[in-house]
This record gives structure tokens, sequence and C-alpha cells, in this order.
């Protein structure tokens, strides 16, 4: 992905995912298989070399592709490590970004692993109730849960975390739920990333239709602003440099990139092999 100050892989970690969550493309797939550390650090390694022969440099990974990292653990965990290796592309720790779900035994796990890369958590609603619609995982791991991991991998890292939240119209992104947002997450040392939704042919129909009709940009800055207020207990708007409230923004899109496209679909071949692999066994 390219952005105006960095050049950023977005790599996976399984081909599918196991997860389920109802607005992602990936979820709605299925699990196939976790991704060997080989091949997760494979992805990074080709985008760096192309972009060698460009004249430009690798800044950024985050494993936000298909799958849950924090479900390959242990591949996550080596893949990271060889990414950050002085003697390999030599990403630094605090470029890479983890995106999970919420899986709470892990993330504390990676709390204790000494690490400084960044937690991106996929919340995207401010209620058990209203969550556990779009991401099956709460409930397993409800909000209390999931937020006591946070704050814990917080203070044993040093490191602000980043909370994903898909703009569904209608549903999540109105200024009542921007300040619910603001409510939950008052007081955690964090940074809120607002993502205007795709939406997925898995998607139920209504639910579909109001995120094809998207917000406009100055309605996700209201949400924005709001989320801010709230989480910094003020009831009107301060400035977002101000040091004792999280930060809210709007996910800019990167540049388009054709490599996207064929990452995908290489992951979607292994998958599909799989599975007719075990179509002809039975």
């Amino acid at each position: 992905m390219r952005y105006e100050k960095r050049r950023t892989a977005c790599i996976s970690t399984q081909a599918g995912c196991a997860m389920g969550c109802v607005f992602c493309a990936t979820g709605q797939m299925g699990f196939a298989r976790h991704l060997t550390p080989g091949e997760i650090v494979a992805q990074p390694v080709a985008i760096a070399r192309r972009l060698e022969a460009e004249g430009e440099r690798l800044s950024n990974v985050v494993l936000m592709g298909m799958g849950e990292p924090l479900h390959n653990y242990d591949a996550t965990l080596q893949a990271i490590r060889a990414l950050t290796d002085p003697d390999g592309l030599g990403i630094g720790q605090r470029h890479i970004t983890v995106s999970t779900v919420g899986l709470v035994p892990a993330i504390r796990r990676l709390a204790g692993e000494g690490l400084q890369v960044t937690l991106a958590v996929s919340l995207h609603a401010a209620t058990d109730a209203e969550r556990a619609k779009l991401l099956p995982v709460n409930r397993r791991y409800p909000l209390g849960a999931l937020l006591a991991a946070v704050r814990d991998y917080s203070e044993k890292t040093g490191r602000r975390v980043t909370f994903e939240w898909a703009l569904i119209q209608g549903e999540n992104d109105t200024p009542e739920q921007a300040h619910a947002l603001g409510r939950l997450l008052k007081g955690l040392l964090c940074h809120v990333n607002l993502i205007p939704l795709n939406p997925t042919g898995g998607m139920p129909a209504a639910r579909r239709r109001r995120s094809a009709s998207r917000p406009s940009r100055k309605s996700w800055r209201a949400t924005a602003s709001a989320a801010r207020c709230a989480c910094a207990g003020a009831s009107t708007f301060r400035p977002a440099a101000a040091s004792s409230r999280p930060k809210c923004c709007v996910r800019k899109p990167p540049q388009p990139d054709s490599r996207v496209k064929g990452a995908r679909a290489f992951l979607m071949y292994h998958k599909v092999r799989k599975q007719r692999g075990a179509t002809k066994d039975s």
C-alpha cells in the first residue's frame, strides 16, 4: 500500500479465517489452513524486492490480510522476529502492526514477548450485544475481558493500542455510538481508526444496502469528534493534539496497487486447491 510517506505491506497469516466476522469477506470464506512462518515472511520479502527495483523501500508491515494472526500464534511470532532481524528486512518493531479480533489469552501472551509491535483490535461496537452480532468471538471473550487484556498489553509494552471501527451506516456511525465508544475507552492509551466499510456479498442484505450508501466524510469527522470528546470527558471539542485523550481519525485509502489483488488470488488458489484435494480423497 502506497501512502505519502510510507510503503506498507498488508500480509496474511492464514488461508481463509475461522473467526466468522459478518462484514469480512475472508470470514465468509471459511478457514483452510495456517500459513507457515516462511509463507508469511515471503509476502513482504516479495514486495520489498519489487519496491527496491523501483528505488523505494518497504517501511511498514501490517498483519491485516487474510486470517487471524493470533490464531496462528507461533508462526506469526516467528515471522515477526524474522522480519525485524537486522540481517533480514530489518523492519522496526514499531513499524509492524498485529491485528486481532480479540483473542484474550493470546493478547496477554503477546504482552509478555518483549516486543514493541503495535496491537490493533477490531472493535466495531461499544456493547457486548452489538459486538456479538458482528464478531462471534465476542461471545467467548466479551468486552470486559478484552479491554482488561488490552490494558495489560499497553502497561507492559508502553505502546498505544489501536482500535479499528468499521463504519456501518445507521448502526455504529452515529454521535450516540461515538459517545458510547468514548466512554468505553476512557483512560486507555489508545487510538481509534474509523474505517469506511466496503460491503461484501455475504453480509445480510439490509446491512449491505446501508453499507453501500456510505456516510459522507463530514459525518465520519463528526463521529470522530464526538468520540474524542467522550474519551476526554469533555462536552466540547478540544484539539486532537492534546496528549490526555485518544486520537480518532478516518483511515485514508492507499493508492491502488494491483499486487494486492494478486496476493489475495494466491491465497484463494491455495484454499480452493486444498478443498478440491479433500473432495478427491473422499
